[in-house]
């Protein structure tokens, strides 16, 4: 007497094993895919701390530590409200100043080194979310958010991975979070400091 096997009942768990292992592959993708996102990598909003709003006595007290302002012949701050200082830092060569009538930072500009530390464009932001504006120029437009605010991030330079500088501006928004356009965006320029004076 032939005993009789079940063939359909073996199969059933074969298939609900499938499809188990196919809803924990889906669930693994999607959790993967969300801790990328959460993960993506934030634009700086800072050059060595320093962000538009900031006062100039904290604004110097961060530069102190690394370099001295560079002065006109008259020793007085540059036409326009910039100041050009000269560092002694792993990274950054330079940093330029741009204040308000205020005496609050409106512009900081950090001049990177070529040679220590480089840093790419995209450790400045996620160029997916960038506009660029020229062959190697990249604008973050950033949103006021959480009592912080908005931002405009440059990043330019003349090498196709690793920028010259990067500048944080503040953006002029009204009340509804519209662009102010009575209020002219301070224009950021990539000209190079000039050199310290010989003591």
């Amino acid at each position: 007497m032939r005993a009789h096997i079940d063939t359909g009942s073996a199969r059933r768990p074969m298939r609900a094993t499938k499809r188990s292992a196919g809803l924990w592959l889906s669930i693994g993708l999607a959790l993967a895919l969300s801790a990328g996102a959460a993960h993506a990598r934030a634009t700086l909003r800072d050059v060595l701390g320093i962000t538009p709003g900031m006062s100039e006595e904290d604004a110097h007290r961060r530069l102190e530590r690394f370099g001295t302002k560079q002065d006109d012949e008259a020793g007085e701050r540059e036409e326009g409200g910039r100041e050009i200082w000269t560092l002694h830092h792993p990274r950054f060569t330079y940093v330029m100043l741009v204040m308000d009538r205020e005496g609050r930072v409106e512009v900081v500009q950090g001049y990177l080194h070529k040679d220590r530390k480089p840093l790419r464009y995209g450790d400045v932001g996620d160029l997916e979310r960038a506009r660029q504006t020229g062959y190697y120029i990249y604008v973050w437009d950033l949103p006021a958010r959480g009592g912080r605010p908005a931002l405009q991030v440059q990043a330019r330079g003349v090498d196709p991975r690793f920028p010259g500088s990067y500048s944080v501006a503040g953006r002029m928004v009204d009340a509804a979070g519209a662009r102010d356009r009575d209020q002219r965006e301070p224009e950021v320029t990539a000209v190079r400091p000039s050199p310290p004076r010989s003591r």
